[in-house]
């Protein structure tokens, strides 16, 4: 995970826990869960426990416990990710 954080400019991580066994939790176990590794090295970590790993676009809009935080969206669309 270090490694990641380390060439990454603004790693933002969405850990989507909300899958019911579908397809796309399958292949996603196929690449390996993450869960929280990221968490402590991803500029913003979140979990999502009301998508899956094929719903994308609410992954992509899925906001953080964390007091300020912002979507990824909102991150790609350039406003500054809360720290």
């Amino acid at each position: 995970m270090q490694d990641i954080a380390n060439h990454t400019n603004d790693w933002i991580d969405v850990d989507a826990t909300g899958g019911n066994g579908d397809i796309s939790d399958h292949i996603a176990s196929l690449g390996g869960h993450w869960g929280t590794a990221p968490q402590g090295f991803a500029n913003s970590f979140i979990t999502d426990p009301d998508t899956d790993h094929a719903d994308f676009g609410n992954m992509m809009n899925s906001a953080g416990a964390a007091s300020g935080q912002q979507t990824p969206l909102s991150v790609l669309r350039g406003q500054p990710n809360a720290q």
